[in-house]
């Protein structure tokens, strides 16, 4: 009997042991280095006008939400392009004032807070005004001067048209006594051609007058045109 217990003793650890190792279950790591590669690709965050950082209000690694602010960026930059418009549109309403003044043909009248704002601006304004008045009084003189010009060469024309229809007439007067002249016998078929030949060198004369009257009244018309187009655009 006492031999056997032992056995048994054993026999039970044996036992114990295999359902141990059936059941348990038994944790076991590796240590090992290695790279975190994203699975999609990687973006930069920045910011598309640039500026001057103020803030971060994110960690490296941190998880973010659409819609969470990452950082906040000084406001310099937009303080000075709010500058910038303003002073465009300072300039736009003086030149509407300036413009508007040369069409009523009045002195511009500017606002009060446009001058006290930008006062380069309305100077500078002014100045355009003075000058385009200028310019606008020396066209007027130049076309005054060259309508003025055109009259006078149409004068002369219609001068020389009608001399030149009283020495078509008196060309013509004699062709009809020529012929006469000539059934009669007494007047040579050379000298009666010879008044021909003067009677068409007349109309000719005659023609290119008329064309030229023609020619200048085109070219007034076509002035006329140019300053009408000048008054739409100021």
């Amino acid at each position: 009997m006492r031999r056997a217990l032992p056995v048994l003793f054993l026999g039970s650890i044996i036992a114990f042991l295999v359902i141990m190792a059936a059941t348990a279950k038994i944790e076991i790591s590796a240590a090992a280095d290695g790279v975190v590669i994203p699975s999609g690709k990687v973006r930069t965050v920045q910011n598309l006008e640039g500026g001057i950082l103020k803030e971060i209000h994110v960690a490296e690694g941190q998880l973010v939400a659409v819609g969470d602010a990452l950082m906040t960026l000084e406001q310099i930059v937009s303080k000075s392009e709010v500058g910038e418009i303003q002073t465009r549109l300072a300039f736009l309403r003086t030149q509407v004032t300036l413009y508007e003044a040369l069409v009523s043909e009045k002195k511009p009248s500017f606002d009060e807070k446009l001058r006290e704002t930008n006062p380069e601006i309305v100077r500078a304004g002014v100045k355009q005004y003075q000058l385009l008045k200028e310019s606008i009084k020396t066209e007027e003189q130049f076309s005054a001067e060259r309508q003025k010009g055109f009259q006078n060469q149409i004068l002369n024309i219609q001068k020389k048209i009608e001399k030149k229809k009283q020495e078509l007439e008196l060309i013509q007067s004699q062709i009809v006594i020529s012929e006469d002249l000539l059934k009669q016998q007494i007047t040579s078929q050379l000298a009666h051609l010879d008044l021909k030949r003067q009677e068409q060198s007349a109309k000719s004369d005659l023609a290119s007058l008329v064309e030229q009257v023609d020619r200048i009244g085109a070219d007034i018309d076509d002035r006329k045109l140019e300053l009408a187009r000048q008054e739409q655009r100021i």
